[in-house]
Parts: structure tokens; C-alpha cells; sequence
């Protein structure tokens, strides 16, 4: 059970006599201790030990025994200690062992001890001590603890107690821990924790399966009781070496003294993070951050904390080309390049923190994105949270020109469900160019904006959508839906039911801030068309816009769906119309054109990826295909028109094909630009007609029979609706009469109830 090589203790005798027990120096070498249990349930091997120093007095006699031995108290002291070369064993051998780099508290194993001790211990506690070497290693988990030295000096000489400690090494459970030193001093003659105290921690490693952690800090306190508290931390260093990450803190510091509440003051934080997501390394930080609450300096959960963090920095890199390299028209914002500044100012209100509700208000907060030039320059809101629900009772934000409100916001955390809120907005769509669309960069005409909106992440919906010009000049209605908001392929924003009104030179007001393009060469087009109404949809998926509606002016009324694939960057689409008055449009005198239909597709490639020879053309690359019923040129007139466009940047050949009975009108034209019509070159053609009189008449009695056959097919759903509406009606009759029945059953019962319940109160009586 025990055995011990060397056991030697050294004794001053002649303090003995004063009932003081000095141990000059004890010394343990070889020893060796083994202890057992066959099942939980049983005794140690060791219990007989323990029995023979049970007391068997009653209880009477054990009160007298402690009277005695109190007044014979003896003091004991220890000098100096030295273990080496022991090992302590225990067992309990019904329980299985469990595997490596786990604590089994069945089978422990220590099969190394050394100690070096030397000072003073005594029952008072411990004083001018020093350890010198300690290894102790555990067998069964390959657990190590080592310690180089660990001084503790609280004589007082120095009116100081001094802690301090080198190299501790601590293996054990999959973990590993590195401390190269600790120093700790506190002024004063006792160890007190109100006493001022400076603490210093250096080469501090932490190693396990998933970090690499290497750590330094230094600390300071003045005070430390519950009405008083003054510390400091400063000169945190913490670094994950496996992940790249790093933590820095130059100082924080906390206050509480009674009738001047608490005080935190931070500054100099950084933290840079690598991370194996999209977003590849990340930095963040402030300069410095302040938090204040007034109070009698107690720790209260009911006042208002006073909170302003200034030089707040936020950097990410995803290691991936910015989004707007070679895309000349796209925005500058890109999450995986972020560079943010940011200040805030916000009073935190802890009355409520027990019922698990926090309210606060954030007074100011402004940012700038450098990167993209996105600039906040105010944000103000009230925030009311809880562990299911957020509340922005009112929310206020400013760019440098565009003001945005919105008011009653409840995000629900759970479901992360918004509630129906409204927004109002004074929008000028220049604040967003740089960072969204540099198309914009000219939009300075300024925009009313209301609407509510409301829903989750898989759909967020918009009511209401109104959006005017300050001087009512354009006004626009619509309903909108944002789908699959966390599914970048599958995002969706959707508009229906837009009704645009454009009057009184608006239009050519907003083509103004466009392209050169649009400005010089459609501007007079544009002009002649006049007010214009627009009733249709538009929706943005990935990578593709899609718009259609009808289109209406003075001139023309146009139905038309379009197109725009992001992939091919080209146009397509379809239109058609009943009639349009071309010649006013594009100052062609007696131009017409009757019943049209046309496909189209038009290449919106930037110029400078065109082909080297249309790179200086003023013309769209694109074909068009159109069937006109009807136009008329001056005095001539044309039927069953088909037309063909062909477009290569530079110039654009085309042909007219026109039947006039027994002769085709055949024409084919070219142009270079579309502003005025001296530079169409037309080659006027007639020609026999590819069909002869035979094959015209056919053809003519042909129509006229499919004319009959859509007429009869027309009488004869006219003649189906009415009958099914005639056996709708009858059927509507016929439970109209149904239920007049049953309702005059249901009386008559009622009735026939009423008077048996008389009849018997009659008999009662």
C-alpha cells in the first residue's frame, strides 16, 4: 500500500516546549503509494488505516477532549520541503479504462512527483516562499504540469507583496498551456483587495486541436470594493497563430466610486481575422470608446449607460478582383472590399434588463465606405430589444442630400419576420452612384418616395409604391416583391400594376442625365413624343431585367415586352402596335404607319469591346424584324409590309417588301444615323408579284374563309358562355329555393316546439 525509500524531517526541539512545531526541513524520496477498490461499492484497501483513528468517545467526552487540546494548541511551521522520485496510484477494478487524452477518475496514475519548496508555512498562511521545480506527470491521460519557479514575498519589508512566476507548462486532454511569467505586486503590508495592485502576464500560449493561441497583458487596480472599483488593463496582445487572427488593446480601463456612478473608457482596439469564407481576412477596431452611467457607483441594472465609440474600423479583402474592374457603369460597393469609419453616440436605458428587455437610443451614428465613397451621415433610431422581437419605434437615416425615414419596425428574431412599416424618403439618386451606379452620377433632379413594406427573407413585399418629382411632374404607383433573398441565383425584385405618368418635359429632364448618346442624338425624338403613360411590370432577376407594359402617347400606343440579358448584354424583345404617327416622331412629314408587329435584338456591348472596325460607329449592333398591315409614304400607300434591319455599328442596310396586287414594291435602304432623314439612302424596286392572279385569288378566298371560320368559332363560345350562364342561373335558383325551403322548415319546426313547450306548461298547471 505505501512504501517510502527516504523519509528524513528536521525538528527544532526547543520550540517544541513553547507548544510550536518548526519542521526545519521535511524530505520525501522514492515513495510510492497504491491505492484500490474492487468495485465502487466496496471499502479501500486502505479503510483499516482510516478506522483506527476513529473516535469511539460519546459525546460528552469529545466536548471535553476539544476543551483540553484548545488550550494545548500547538503551532506548526514548515521551512522547507523537498518530494522527488514519487508515485501515487489508484484503482477501482470493476470500471474499464477509458482512451488517451482523458481524465479517468477510476484509474489514476501519477508516476512522477518532484517539489522544492523552501520559506515559511504556517496555519497563518504563506510567507517569503519559493518553489523551485515542480514536475508532476499523470500516466494514464499524459497530463504534464510543470513549474520552473514561483516566488510570494509578503513580509512587508517593502510595504509591497511581490507574486511572481516563470515558465509553467501544463499538457494534459488534448490541451496545452504555456505561461513564460506572471508578476504581480500590491502596496501595503497584507494582501487586501481594495489595495492597489500591478499585474503583468507575458508569453501566454493555449494549444489545442483547433487554436494556437499566444497572449500578453498587463493590469493595474487602485481599488477594489463593491462601492469603489478603479482597474486597468493595458497592453493586451492575443494571437491565433493557426488562423492568422490577432487581437491588440492598448488600454481599458473601469470606474465606479461612489456619487460619481461608472466610468469605461477603451481605447486602441485592433482585431485582424483570416477566414476560409468569402470573406478571406477582415480588420476591426476603434480608437477609442467611452461608457458612462450616473449612480451611487453600485452595480444597478437601472440606469442609463451613456455610450460613444469614435474611429469605429471595419476592413474585409476576399482575395478576388473588386466587382467593378472592367465594368465601367457598375458601382463601386463590394462587400469583399470594404473599408468603413464609423462614430456612434447612443444612451442605453437597464431598467428593464430583468424582464430580458433592453431599451436604448442611438443618437448619432455616421460612416463612410472609402472604397466606394458610400457616405451615412446620420443615423438616429430608437431601439427597444428583447430575446423575440426588435423594435425601431423610429428610424432616421441621412446621406449627404437623400432623407429617409421609417417608423414602427418589429423584426421578429425567431422567424426573422418584419412586420408591415411605412418609409417615406426626399431621395437624390446622386448619393448612390459611386457605390451602386455611376449611370446615376448626373441624376440630380430630386425624388418623393412612400411607401409600406414588410414580410421575411423568402419574400419582402412593397404596398403603395408612390414616387413624384417635387413639382408632381412625374408620378408613378406600383406594387413590389424582393424573393429569395439568401439565394444569390434565385433573387428576385419584382414591380406589378406600375403606373408611370411623365408630363410637361420631365422625361427629356431625366434623359439629361444619361449618356451623351441620349442627349444628342434622341432629344428632339424625345420632344415630339410628348407626355407619355406607362402601365406594366418590371422585374430584376439574376443577371437578366425583363419590362413590359403598355406604352402611351400622343402618337402611338405601344405594347411591348423586353429583355436585357446580363450574360450576352444583349436586348431582345417584341412590340406591337395598332398605329404610329413615325413622321412627327422623327420629322418625316406624311410617314405613317398602320397595325405593326416586330422582334428585335440589339447589342448593348460597351464600344470599346466592339470589333476594331464599328468601334466609332453611332448606331446599336442589332436586327429587326417587323410586319406592318399598313403604311403610306406621302401619296403612296402600302400593304402586308415585312421589313428587315441589320445593324453592324457603323451601318445599317435594310428592305421593305410591299404587295400591291399584281406587282411587289421592293425597296432597299441604308443609314448611318437616325437624327435626320437626308442621311437615309433609299433604292426604290417594283417587280412582278411572286404570286400570279390564280394563286392571289386563292389566296384572298382563303382568308376569307378563315375570317368566316373565326366568326362562327367566336358565335359559337358566345353561344357556350351563354348557356353556361343560363345553367348558372338556374342552378343559383335552385338553391335559392332550397334553402327558402329548408329556412321555412326550420320556422315551422321552431314553431311546432314553441307550441308543445305551451302546451305542456299548460298541463303543469
Amino acid at each position: 500500500m505505501l512504501n517510502v525509500d527516504t523519509l528524513m524531517v528536521r525538528v527544532k526541539p526547543m520550540r517544541m516546549m513553547k507548544n510550536e512545531l518548526v519542521l526545519s526541513s521535511l524530505t520525501l524520496h522514492g515513495a510510492k503509494a497504491v491505492g484500490y477498490k474492487e468495485r465502487k461499492d466496496t471499502a479501500a484497501n486502505f479503510q483499516f488505516f482510516l478506522d483506527a483513528f476513529k473516535s469511539e468517545k460519546k459525546p460528552e467526552e469529545k466536548k471535553q477532549q476539544k476543551k483540553k487540546s484548545s488550550a494545548m494548541t500547538m503551532k506548526a511551521e514548515l521551512k522547507k520541503l523537498s518530494i522527488s522520485r514519487t508515485e501515487l496510484k489508484w484503482d477501482v477494478k470493476s470500471e474499464p479504462a477509458k482512451g488517451a487524452d482523458s481524465l479517468d477518475v477510476n484509474h489514476i496514475h501519477i508516476d512522477h512527483v518532484n517539489l522544492a519548496m523552501r520559506g515559511t508555512i504556517s496555519e497563518k498562511g504563506a510567507d517569503d516562499c519559493e518553489l523551485n521545480g515542480l514536475y508532476v506527470s499523470e500516466k494514464n491521460s499524459g497530463s504534464v504540469v510543470s513549474l520552473e519557479q514561483l516566488t510570494l514575498d509578503t513580509k512587508g519589508l517593502k510595504k509591497k507583496n511581490v507574486l511572481s512566476l516563470k515558465n509553467l507548462y501544463a499538457k494534459g486532454l488534448g490541451k496545452e498551456l504555456k505561461l513564460e511569467s506572471i508578476s504581480a505586486e500590491q502596496e501595503g503590508t497584507k494582501i487586501a483587495l481594495h489595495q492597489p495592485v500591478s499585474l503583468a502576464v507575458s508569453g501566454l500560449e493555449y494549444k489545442d486541436k483547433k487554436n494556437d493561441i499566444l497572449a500578453s497583458f498587463e493590469g493595474k487596480t487602485n481599488s477594489f470594493k463593491p462601492d469603489s472599483i478603479d482597474a486597468e488593463l493595458s497592453n493586451v496582445s492575443v494571437k491565433d497563430r493557426k488562423k492568422g487572427s490577432v487581437f491588440s488593446l492598448d488600454s481599458i480601463q473601469f470606474h465606479a466610486h461612489d456619487g460619481s456612478g461608472k466610468t469605461l473608457l477603451a481605447s486602441g482596439l485592433k482585431a485582424y481575422m483570416k477566414s476560409n469564407k468569402k470573406i478571406k481576412e477582415q480588420k476591426v477596431g476603434f480608437k477609442t470608446l467611452k461608457a458612462r452611467q450616473k449612480g451611487d457607483g453600485k452595480f444597478t441594472m437601472t440606469d442609463t449607460i451613456s455610450l460613444a465609440i469614435d474611429g469605429i474600423t471595419y476592413w474585409t479583402d476576399n482575395h478576388l478582383p473588386r466587382k467593378n474592374v472592367n465594368k465601367p457603369n457598375r458601382g463601386a460597393f463590394d462587400a469583399g472590399h470594404l473599408d468603413l469609419t464609423a462614430n456612434l453616440k447612443a444612451n442605453i436605458n437597464l431598467s428593464q434588463v430583468k424582464e430580458g428587455t433592453v431599451t436604448a437610443r442611438i443618437t448619432h451614428l455616421d460612416a463612410v465606405d472609402k472604397g466606394s465613397s458610400l457616405i451615412l451621415k446620420n443615423l438616429t433610431a430608437g431601439v427597444v430589444a428583447s430575446k423575440d422581437i426588435i423594435k425601431l419605434p423610429d428610424l432616421m437615416i441621412k446621406m449627404p442630400r437623400t432623407k429617409l425615414s421609417a417608423s414602427n419596425v418589429n423584426i421578429h428574431t425567431k422567424n426573422f419576420h418584419i412586420d408591415e412599416f411605412p418609409i417615406t424618403a426626399d431621395a437624390y439618386l446622386q448619393d448612390l452612384a459611386k457605390p451602386f451606379a455611376k449611370r446615376l452620377s448626373d441624376f440630380s433632379t430630386p425624388l418623393k418616395l412612400s411607401l409600406r413594406a414588410g414580410g421575411n427573407l423568402d419574400r419582402f413585399y412593397f404596398k403603395n409604391i408612390l414616387v413624384t418629382s417635387f413639382d408632381n411632374r412625374l408620378h408613378m404607383t406600383a406594387q413590389g416583391d424582393l424573393c429569395n433573398v439568401t439565394k444569390k441565383q434565385a433573387l428576385c425584385l419584382h414591380f406589378t400594376n406600375i403606373n408611370l405618368t411623365a408630363r410637361k418635359g420631365i422625361k427629356e429632364q431625366i434623359a439629361n442625365h444619361f449618356s451623351k448618346k441620349i442627349r444628342l442624338k434622341m432629344m428632339r425624338e424625345m420632344k415630339a413624343v410628348g407626355d407619355i403613360k406607362f402601365n406594366g411590370t418590371l422585374g430584376i432577376f439574376y443577371k437578366l431585367i425583363k419590362v413590359g407594359g403598355l406604352l402611351s402617347c400622343k402618337h402611338t400606343n405601344l405594347n411591348f415586352n423586353f429583355g436585357l440579358d446580363g450574360k450576352t448584354h444583349f436586348m431582345t424583345g417584341s412590340a406591337s402596335t395598332q398605329s404610329v404617327d413615325l413622321g412627327a416622331i422623327v420629322n418625316m412629314k406624311d410617314l405613317w404607319i398602320g397595325p405593326t408587329k416586330a422582334d428585335f435584338s440589339i447589342d448593348l456591348t460597351n464600344k470599346k469591346k466592339r470589333p476594331a472596325a464599328t468601334r466609332h460607329g453611332r448606331l446599336p449592333i442589332g436586327k429587326l424584324k417587323a410586319r406592318i398591315s399598313e403604311a403610306k409614304v406621302s401619296i403612296a400607300k402600302f400593304r402586308d409590309i415585312s421589313a428587315n434591319v441589320n445593324s453592324d455599328g457603323c451601318l445599317a442596310k435594310g428592305d421593305l417588301e410591299a404587295r400591291l396586287g399584281l406587282l411587289d414594291a421592293y425597296t432597299t435602304f441604308e443609314f448611318l444615323e437616325t437624327d435626320t432623314k437626308q442621311e437615309i439612302k433609299v433604292h426604290p424596286k417594283f417587280r412582278l408579284s411572286k404570286k400570279n392572279n390564280k394563286e392571289y385569288e386563292a389566296d384572298k378566298a382563303k382568308k376569307l374563309k378563315e375570317k368566316e371560320a373565326r366568326k362562327a368559332q367566336k358565335e359559337a363560345e358566345k353561344q357556350e358562355k351563354k348557356a353556361l350562364k343560363e345553367q348558372e342561373k338556374l342552378q343559383k335558383q335552385k338553391e335559392k329555393e332550397a334553402r327558402k325551403a329548408q329556412k321555412a322548415a326550420e320556422k315551422q319546426a321552431r314553431k311546432e316546439q314553441k307550441e308543445r313547450e305551451k302546451q305542456a306548461k299548460k298541463e303543469q298547471e
